[in-house]
């Protein structure tokens, strides 16, 4: 199995100077829509594949994203490219949730689209795991529980990697970093605390899960596609 993974376009969070100023669920910026449709161009030409590996219709055979709302706008020019149905899969959300953080260090959290709302705005997103009250229960997610998620969707990876071809993710750049750290270890071992895999926005990792049971990094954050002006973290 080929698994490529997307970081969603630029958000609002992103591109803001004064972080007092961020919002729960951001959506894309200008900017972070146009990252998204020159990034479902180079996919849909087959540019993220290897010069052997391109023909016509083998972009991407499965399509997933987070439910959080820069990954669900994100996701949609590639999906309309590869003429592919995203399916939302509420584990690859970013590290910490959909939350805010109040003076004094508390954070408060808030439930995110449900699936009436994902499926009104985002007509033809399969979002069966997404419950109508919205996805998220918690507050601030910790890492702990982070790294376990995302050693959960490492090996959910692993042992289906027989049955899929290639796989497009589209998610974030903490759990990105995160679940690579996870296809690297045993789920016994300890997450590192402050290695970090960086993934600037719709940069492209492709991870290859090879016949021999080996997991390989191809590339890591691809931003080849991306002209200069547009290139964000």
């Amino acid at each position: 199995m080929h698994l490529f993974l997307i970081r969603h376009g630029q958000s609002f969070n992103n591109a803001l100077e004064d972080p007092s100023q961020r919002v729960a669920d951001p959506e894309l910026t200008e900017k972070g829509f146009k990252q998204a449709r020159i990034v479902a161009s180079y996919i849909a030409d087959g540019l993220h594949l290897q010069l052997n590996e391109r023909k016509e219709g083998a972009g991407l055979d499965k399509l997933f994203c987070s439910p959080m709302i820069r990954t669900l706008e994100t996701v949609k020019p590639i999906s309309c490219a590869l003429q592919l149905t995203p399916r939302v899969w509420v584990d690859v959300h970013e590290v910490g949730g959909i939350y805010l953080e109040k003076d004094g260090g508390s954070a408060i959290g808030f439930p995110g689209y449900g699936k009436d709302e994902i499926e009104s705005r985002f007509a033809g997103y399969e979002c069966d795991e997404v419950e109508g009250t919205g996805w998220w229960k918690d507050g601030k997610e910790t890492p702990e529980k982070a790294w376990n998620r995302a050693v959960r969707v490492a090996q959910f990876l692993i042992e289906q990697s027989s049955q899929l071809n290639r796989v497009g993710v589209v998610s974030h750049g903490g759990f990105m970093s995160e679940l690579i750290k996870a296809l690297g270890v045993n789920p016994e071992n300890q997450r590192h605390p402050t290695m970090r895999y960086r993934h600037e926005n719709t940069s492209i990792t492709r991870i290859d899960f090879n016949d021999d049971g080996a997991v390989e990094v191809a590339y890591l954050n691809r931003i080849t596609h991306l002209p200069e002006e547009l290139l964000t973290v």
